[in-house]
């Protein structure tokens, strides 16, 4: 898996990107919550600092 967590901010927005790579030995739908996840994870950040 490689793995994919990228933020562009400006003055008025934020754009989140989160992404990774299926690879010999993955299991999709494992792959698919993990993203998931990430989202959650990395959306929180920006909740905790008043971004949402």
């Amino acid at each position: 898996m490689s793995d994919l967590r990228v933020a562009l901010v400006s003055s008025s927005s934020i754009s989140l990107f989160v992404g990774g790579g299926i690879v010999p030995g993955s299991v999709p739908e494992g792959e698919w919550k993990e993203i998931e996840n990430k989202m959650l994870k990395f959306t929180s950040i920006f909740k905790s600092d008043g971004y949402f």
